[in-house]
């Protein structure tokens, strides 16, 4: 569950609020995506990799595949 990200804010109803959809819509479509590709492939890589190069956080992944396997 990604409820709880860095920028996420809980001091008021309004905040929570804005919070919540937010974090709905960064993850609701790419999650659909990734559910689509796999389902039409049926290919578990495809479901492991469709996400994180379509989700919001691939800006935080990239950096850390890139030093785990030495490319940089």
């Amino acid at each position: 569950m990604h409820i709880v990200e860095g920028w996420s804010v809980f001091d008021s109803p309004r905040d929570v609020a804005l919070s919540l959809i937010f974090v709905l819509l960064q993850y609701a479509g790419p999650g659909m995506i990734k559910s689509v590709l796999t389902l039409r492939t049926g290919n578990a890589w495809v479901h492991a990799l469709s996400y994180h190069i379509v989700a919001p956080h691939v800006i935080v992944d990239t950096p850390l595949m890139t030093k785990v396997f030495g490319i940089i």
